[in-house]
């Protein structure tokens, strides 16, 4: 398969064609999708202005639901 003493990211060739600013968009992606805990699914972003914009939603979904939640806290 490869070198079994890299870390897969390193052996990945997908992401070794990647520059180093298009991984660090990449991570923040990754870091953002874990977190929401909306999973990877069927649509990625092929572009950096794409995955910004999924980590956009991705935080305003929090945000929002932060906020609700803290509403109804405040009624009970």
């Amino acid at each position: 398969m490869g070198d079994s003493s890299l870390p897969w990211i390193h052996a990945n060739p997908r992401i070794n064609a990647y520059e180093k600013e298009q991984k660090y968009v990449l991570t923040i992606y990754w870091i953002f999708t874990l977190v929401t805990t909306v999973g990877y699914g069927d649509f990625v972003g092929s572009t950096k202005g794409e995955y910004w914009l999924t980590v956009l939603i991705q935080f305003l979904g929090v945000l929002i639901f932060s906020i609700m939640s803290f509403l109804v806290l405040q009624v009970l």
